[in-house]
Parts: structure tokens; sequence; C-alpha cells
């Protein structure tokens, strides 16, 4: 087994931790449902160097349990938690992550209770506040984690260049530090949220930056944006600052927009730079923005999942950097019209899928 790279170990009570580091190649584990293998003594002084990425899923581990067996574990890059009901994050200053000096990637996936230990109030962004991560961290991926409640708690991420917050149910933007947004290159959020009357918080986000003026010339530097919210992004101040970067737009879950204002069509035109445009899951959405044409650098336009969109634009409509249309899920109606486009011959591909 002195080859062996990747291991995935499931359902399993007990390992020798020791034997594990023979294995010199070793560079990922995942643990799932393997509730009794760690205990405070395991570690017992083994380090698994070679180790830089972990996953634990489906355990019952408490948040200072965990801490010791992440002492095997100091060379680690990535770091994956999902399912665990029972594990509450420490903090940095308690021990929590403080031995991944080298840690890049963090992802938790509904677990419940990662973030208990910082309630809403009591998070900030000073000299002494205390965090649940190491600044070290270029990427940050919280998922269905309704114990994510403020920005606050990424507030020392200066160095993020991706960060993913989605169905994250009652996150404000308490304690938010504008300058976790400096580096970043792919921004994803979405609450996942079917309601009406919350306020997206993709609005609070873009308006705060907006309003502390960090969306000066050359200081926001978005290439990847998902968002739930499509009236948040297209305005004419955030579209100008978006422009000279932004190459991929995606507008998923947004359950406010039925069609677009002038003001947003012209707010798009904006988008000098854009690649690549999708509609998700915009299941009130009626019809397409009308001002596509003006996106001379667009190569993909994604139609999915929005069955209330009954037309897709003529030809002419569309524009001539187009390479390719897909149509995923739609309404039979823009299915048929994109079969048309496509026995049409056009410049551009045409892809249709019907997902069942």
């Amino acid at each position: 087994m002195d080859k062996v790279e990747v291991m995935k170990i499931t359902d399993v009570s007990h390992i020798s931790f020791s034997d594990l580091r023979k294995l010199n190649l070793l560079r990922s584990i995942r643990f799932k449902i393997c509730d009794d293998m760690f205990s405070a003594e395991m570690a017992d002084n083994v380090v698994l160097y070679s180790v830089q990425n972990l996953a634990i899923e489906e355990l019952c581990i408490t948040g200072e349990l965990f801490s010791q067996v992440l002492k095997c574990f100091r060379a680690l890059s990535q770091l994956t938690i999902k399912e665990c009901e029972s594990l509450e994050l420490l903090s940095m200053e308690d021990g929590g992550l403080s031995d991944l000096e080298m840690l890049q990637s963090f992802t938790g996936r509904n677990c419940g209770n990662l973030f208990c230990g910082w309630p809403k109030g009591e998070v900030g962004w000073g000299a002494h506040a205390i965090k649940p991560f190491p600044t070290s961290l270029r990427e940050l991926n919280i998922f269905l984690e309704p114990s994510m409640q403020a920005m606050g708690l990424l507030s020392n991420l200066t160095s993020l260049a991706s960060l993913s917050l989605l169905g994250c149910e009652k996150l404000t933007m308490d304690g938010f530090n504008t300058h976790i947004m400096v580096n970043l290159k792919k921004l994803t959020i979405n609450d996942m949220y079917w309601g009406q009357e919350k306020i997206p918080v993709a609005r609070d986000l873009l308006s705060r930056i907006a309003r502390r003026k960090l969306m000066c010339a050359g200081s926001f530097l978005l290439e990847e944006f998902e968002v739930d919210s499509s009236s948040t992004v297209l305005t004419s101040p955030i579209c100008s600052h978006l422009a000279g970067t932004l190459h991929t737009l995606e507008f998923s879950y947004d359950q406010r927009v039925m069609t677009f204002t002038e003001e947003q069509e012209q707010a798009l035109q904006l988008l000098s730079s854009l690649k690549f445009l999708e509609f998700r899951d915009c299941n009130n959405l009626q019809s397409l923005p009308q001002g596509l044409r003006g996106l001379f650098s667009l190569k993909t336009l994604r139609i999915n999942s929005c069955r209330n969109i009954l037309c897709l634009p003529r030809k002419e409509g569309l524009p001539a950097s187009l390479e390719k249309l897909e149509v995923i899920s739609c309404s039979p109606d823009v299915t048929e019209l994109a079969k048309t486009l496509e026995e049409s011959d056009p410049w551009f591909s045409v892809d249709i899928r019907v997902q069942l």
C-alpha cells in the first residue's frame, strides 16, 4: 500500500494512525460514520505530514476532540466537514483550526451547529476579535448552515479569492469587513430563500461596499459571480465596476425578478467582459433581457429551469460573438424555439436538454 494516495474510510471503529504514517504518498483521507475511531489520546505524537486533504462526514464528534484530531494533520491545505451535527468549531484562541497554518480551503456543509459558539452580537473585526478561521484561507464554502449568522465571522480573511455562501438563512451583515472582498475573484451568495419578505444578503453586501467606496477603479476584481438577486447587480454603479473583470455571471434562484427594467437593461450593457451568462431556477422570470445583442464578448447563454419564459430572442437579437445557446428543462415553447434556431443553422451551437 505504499503507493496509496487517496483513502476513504467508512464505518470503521479503529485504525492505527501509526500505520497510516507509513503511507508516504497518502495525500487525501475521508472519514465517514467513524464515531468510535477518535479519542483524545489517539494522536500519540503521530503527524501525517503527507496528508493535504481531509474530509469528515456524518461523524458525532465534539469541537474539543476535533481540535485534537487536527493535530495529526498539520500540513492540511483543504478541510471539508459535512453533516457533523454535534460539531461546534472552537475559536483559534481555544485550539480550533490553529494548528492548520497551511490551510487554504475550508468547506462546511449542512452541519447545523458549526458556529454556535459565536452569537451574532459578539462578532466583530477588530484586532482582538475571536475568529474561527486562520488568515491563510483563500477559499471558503459554507452551505446550508443556519449557525452562520454574521459576516463578522469572516472579517480576518482578507486573502480570500473564492467565497461561497449558500442557504445560510440567518446570515446578516453584522461585523462585515469590506476588505475581505478586495482579493475576491469568485463570489457565490445565495440565500436559497423562496419567500419575498427577506432582503437578499447580496443586496446588503453590495450596498455596503458601494457606500464605503471600496469599488474604486481596480479594487474590485470579481471574475465569477453567482447571485440570487438580479436587481442587486444590475445597477450602473455596480456593473461599471465589474465591467473590466467579470466574465461569468449566474442569476440563480431569483424568485423576485419577472422582467427587466430599462435601467437594468442599460446596466447590463456595461458588462463588456462578460463571456458566460446563465439564468437558473428563476421561476417567475417571464422574458430575457432585450439588450443581449449589446454583450459583444458573450460566448455562452444558458437558460436553465426557467419555465415561465415563453420566448427566445430572434437570431438578430443575439450577440454576434455567441458560440453556444443552452436550453435546459424549460417550457415546451422555449424548447421548440431552440430547436428552430438549431435547424436554421445559426453561427452558434444549440444544446437542448430536458431533465427529469
